[in-house]
């Protein structure tokens, strides 16, 4: 059987992909925030709030809003300077706190040699990233959805929900980590407390359409599947 050139690059993808879920099931229960710090975030940082119409109200909205990612981040190197500790530990702050699993390289001459990484988020950035090519496509896109699930699991005590808005300031829709992946998972979390618990029931309740319409692509595709399966 002849081979085809990527032979060696699938098979050190397809490793990587193994290795990744190795780590991801050997770090299920670890892979979280201290209590009381978890937080989730989306979208980009507006002043106001935004209601489930979309419609932003409380405040103006900024010409170039700031990442939320960004604001979180510069917010919390503020109160480590006066705390000596982080307010909150994002699945980011998380990561950077544990140890990789070994990946290889998957391109030229150094295809299918360990790559040197110092901590999980360089690994997770280098997974999900197309010019690295650690992993096939539709697995490069699986890498932070999946990370966040695991992450928002192990989240313990007060949960802190920062929605922002998209780029034109439209509301997050399911392009977004937080609402497709991480809050289903937070409905099933036991270990919130009472306030966070309604709070995100209220916020997947104002999102509900974007989770019907989920749910009906699901069951064209089972619908699809059940047909194609008949046919053969």
């Amino acid at each position: 059987m002849v081979k085809g050139a990527n032979f060696l690059e699938e098979k050190a993808q397809e490793e990587n992909w193994k290795a990744f879920q190795t780590w991801l099931k050997a770090n299920a229960k670890t892979l979280g925030p201290a209590d009381n710090r978890g937080i989730i975030y989306g979208g980009q940082k507006i002043v106001g709030k935004v209601r489930p119409s979309g419609i932003i109200v409380g405040g103006a909205m900024k010409p170039n809003p700031m990442p939320m990612w960004k604001f979180i981040k510069g917010w919390n190197e503020l109160y480590k300077q006066v705390h000596g500790k982080l307010r909150y530990e994002t699945v980011e702050d998380v990561l950077k706190k544990m140890k990789p699993p070994r990946i290889k390289w998957t391109q030229g001459s150094s295809c299918g040699v360990i790559k040197v990484m110092t901590n999980m988020y360089d690994c997770a950035n280098d997974l999900s990233s197309d010019k690295q090519q650690m992993l096939s496509k539709p697995n490069r896109k699986k890498v932070w959805p999946e990370l966040s699930k695991v992450y928002v699991s192990n989240i313990k005590g007060q949960l802190e929900v920062m929605e922002g808005v998209l780029k034109d300031f439209r509301r997050l829709d399911e392009s977004k980590i937080m609402i497709k992946d991480e809050i289903p998972v937070l409905l099933k979390n036991d270990d919130l407390d009472l306030d966070s618990k309604k709070e995100i029931k209220k916020l997947y309740d104002s999102y509900k359409q974007v989770y019907a319409k989920a749910m009906d692509v699901k069951k064209e595709i089972i619908v699809v599947h059940k047909k194609l399966k008949s046919e053969k």
